[in-house]
């Protein structure tokens, strides 16, 4: 049965509460523990903010952080399909997810690898000047694939004007339903509603977005985890194209922010250029703890490109590989 949390459904749900001063939904306070009044805000929450669309200066000013700590956006629901209304999505990462998940009460330090947060982003596209109104999550069973343990939904948003918008973050705790470093082994599914219908949504996390960034002071501690992982099944390479941006060609100077948009990656030395026509990027696995190290390689004067991953899991390596490959592939 799918709980409406603003319909005073039951379960285990967690809420936040943001400060009027930010400038989307998405922004929660730091909880006090130093006692007084600012402490025990986790489990209260507000009403999403709506801005102008138009109002990047807002926007801008407060995403930076986020902007670091998250994957390139994805659109989930197209205004033409939505009754006017576009939804977009991202991961959360890092610090930001980190803080999203304790004042969410999700994380209470011993399920940090199982908690995935997700930024959503509502704008109201209609092609006349009607206004979008209740537009909230419901939460749906996942089938055959066994749902979060524990599920954090933004309040609804009363009303979404003609080219307004408005951010909300979803936190969900997949504790004891992690068993391998799988492809597609989180699923969680809901619909979002308004007054103009219902969409479905689902959210399955892909193997890039679970990795665990880990960070190597240089290029001396990447050759020690490389030299464990010379055997003919723990590499894969694959190439790609390089051009001006288009007929489906990235710009070489355009592969590190793309590669670290698309998986959840630390750049070795935290250079994100090419040095020596080369880039490092390592992780572990989330389940394992296995390695994962990445090697993009592309001259200035190459048309080609190559991506080599080494790995003990050969079939992490291959869906890490998907994820990335398409990261360099223009639309």
């Amino acid at each position: 049965k799918s709980t409406d949390i603003m319909g005073g459904g039951t379960g285990d749900y967690s809420h936040s509460i943001p400060t009027p001063s930010e400038t989307d939904s998405s922004s929660r306070p730091t909880t006090n523990t130093g006692g007084g009044g600012g402490g025990g805000l986790e489990g209260l929450v507000m009403a999403p903010i709506v801005l102008d669309a138009s109002d990047h200066s807002i926007i801008l000013q407060k995403d930076v952080d986020i902007e670091q700590d998250s994957s390139e956006w994805n659109q989930i629901i197209r205004p033409e399909l939505g009754g006017g209304l576009s939804v977009h999505m991202r991961y959360l990462r890092g610090d930001t997810a980190a803080k999203e998940a304790k004042l969410m009460a999700l994380n209470d330090g011993s399920s940090a690898a199982s908690v995935c947060c997700v930024q959503l982003k509502f704008e109201n596209k209609r092609t006349d000047s009607g206004v979008l109104r209740r537009v909230r999550i419901v939460q749906r069973k996942a089938g055959d694939k066994p749902s979060p343990k524990r599920v954090h939904l933004p309040q609804e948003i009363a009303a979404l004007g003609k080219h307004q918008l408005s951010k909300s973050t979803i936190g969900m705790d997949f504790r004891k339903l992690y068993p391998s470093d799988r492809e597609g082994q989180w699923c969680a599914k809901f619909d979002i509603k308004t007054d103009r219908g219902t969409n479905s949504i689902e959210i399955r996390p892909p193997l890039a977005e679970l990795l665990n960034p880990v960070v190597l002071a240089d290029m001396e501690e990447f050759e020690v985890l490389k030299r464990k992982l010379r055997g003919v099944h723990q590499r894969i390479t694959s190439s790609f194209s390089v051009g001006d941006g288009n007929s489906g060609e990235v710009k070489r100077g355009d592969i590190p922010k793309r590669i670290m948009k698309c998986a959840n990656l630390a750049p070795v030395d935290k250079t994100l250029s090419f040095t020596k026509d080369s880039l490092h990027f390592v992780a572990n696995l989330p389940f394992s703890g296995d390695s994962l190290l990445v090697s993009v390689t592309c001259t200035s004067t190459s048309s080609v490109g190559k991506i080599t991953i080494y790995c003990d899991n050969a079939i992490a390596s291959n869906n890490v590989m998907d994820s990335l490959k398409r990261a360099v592939v223009t639309e």
